[in-house]
């Protein structure tokens, strides 16, 4: 089994150089090479690699079960400068990180281990839960022989890549350079992983995971893959909570499916505690008979039209001077308006969550009231939303109608092969008009290669 390390860890000068009698009982080469592949391995597991100072929390729990005396060998690799930690734990909520030291690190390279138990258990938390596989198995067989990656230009792009960052001098640029080598070359040797999200129900994988760029390299049955995402999807989806019939625990009567927020926290694969039990108060929903409240029905028009950050980015600049690079700096805005707590608006940074709420004041009442027990259950909610949507109506409804088209999950997109988007896009359509009430923007992402600027 491949394992991965700092190239510039050379195990037999180390343990000439700290002998590990007397360090560790019954020591074992796999043992320290498999902690060191934690360390490159578990960065590149998250959906987003930000943290430049490099720590990577390790699992004392998870850790033991598969090395009994772990504690030996990271005293072991502390004592010998290889790795350094932060010392920081809390309980039940962080566990301490630890990184390489600037003198071994470096890029990764791949170290083969055959102790037979140790990889038991790493097989063993790679198995895909069988729940995943009888409800969802239209998704996951597309994972085969067929879906692959075009390994040598893809790892030419990470060299330019590499070389730019240090250029640039970007903080840490082994750290992003690993999670990425480490995710081109796990893809190549078809060591997929896939998993559904315990708290929100997102479907997660080996293209998740991977940074945009790198999916460009993807290709099932060596054709090109193109991905259809849904434009300004958090506030669109986020239309569906001005409803009053999103809270009703009956069949809703404007479609022909049961959608609202007792069926998304009810799902074939997982069942959820809902934390939310009340409808929101009269004044902040509407019901099918009643007008919609006038920044309600603006919210919605901006969204369906696509133009909602435009909107907001030439409000903030006139009223607040603020200027946006791009789009992107805007839907960062938004998301800081529409996540963090509501205590935050008092703060003097949230100039722009002011001005959103002086434009569309029963939209921020509703926010809000959602996020007053706990203000990650409006994110949360949101992205149990969107994959409901995505995974249990449109994935199951192309996978029904056209069983032969592979299909791919990227929480609010969905890839298929080339020549296939327009299928995809229909259904997509079709079925976000029918359970949202408006009608979502959606575009095409073709992939295939793109110079590195």
């Amino acid at each position: 089994m491949k394992q991965y390390i700092p190239h510039k860890i050379d195990l037999d000068k180390l343990i000439e150089q700290y002998p590990v009698e007397d360090r560790i009982k019954n020591f074992k080469k796999d043992n320290l090479i498999h902690i060191l592949n934690l360390l490159s391995e578990l960065p590149a597991n998250a959906e987003r690699y930000d943290d430049d100072e490099g720590f990577v929390q390790l699992n004392a729990e998870k850790l033991q079960s598969r090395i009994h005396n772990y504690r030996e060998y990271l005293d072991y690799l502390l004592a010998s400068k290889v790795i350094e930690t932060d010392n920081h734990y809390v309980v039940n909520l962080k566990s301490r990180g630890y990184r390489f030291t600037p003198t071994f690190n470096s890029e990764i390279t791949a170290k083969q281990i055959s102790d037979l138990p140790l990889i038991k258990h790493i097989m063993k938390d790679k198995e895909i839960d069988p729940d995943l596989k009888k409800h969802h198995n239209y998704v996951i067989k597309w994972w085969d022989e067929d879906l692959d990656i075009n390994y040598k230009p893809a790892m030419e792009m990470l060299e330019k890549e590499k070389t730019l960052n240090i250029t640039t001098q970007v903080k840490n640029p082994y750290g992003k350079y690993n999670c990425t080598y480490y995710n081109i070359n796990r893809f190549n040797d078809k060591d997929f992983f896939l998993s559904i999200d315990n708290n929100i129900g997102r479907f997660h994988s080996n293209l998740t995971n991977m940074k945009s760029e790198y999916r460009n390299y993807i290709q099932y049955n060596g054709e090109n893959l193109v991905s259809v995402d849904i434009q300004n999807s958090t506030p669109y989806l986020s239309t569906i909570l001005f409803n009053t019939e999103f809270y009703n625990s009956t069949q809703s009567s404007t479609t022909d499916h049961t959608f609202n927020i007792h069926s998304i926290y009810s799902t074939p694969s997982h069942h959820y505690t809902l934390p939310f039990t009340h409808v929101p108060p009269p004044m902040l929903v509407k019901t099918p008979e009643t007008p919609m409240n006038s920044d309600f029905q603006l919210f919605s028009d901006l969204v369906e039209n696509g133009q909602l950050y435009e909107y907001l980015q030439d409000i903030f600049k006139d009223e607040l001077g603020i200027e946006y690079e791009n789009r992107k700096a805007v839907k960062e805005a938004v998301f800081t308006i529409l996540f963090t707590g509501n205590q935050f608006i008092g703060q003097e940074e949230a100039k722009p969550k002011q001005v959103f709420k002086k434009h569309f004041p029963t939209v921020y009442e509703l926010f809000a009231y959602l996020k007053k027990n706990d203000k990650k259950f409006l994110s949360n909610l949101l992205q149990r939303i969107e994959s409901h949507l995505i995974l249990n109506v449109i994935c199951k409804r192309i996978a029904k109608e056209y069983p032969k088209l592979p299909i791919f999950t990227i929480h609010d997109s969905i890839a298929t092969t080339s020549g296939n988007e327009k299928i995809v896009e229909s259904i997509m359509k079709e079925e976000l008009t029918k359970h949202i009430g408006i009608s979502p923007s959606l575009k095409f992402d073709y992939w295939f290669p793109r110079n590195l600027n």
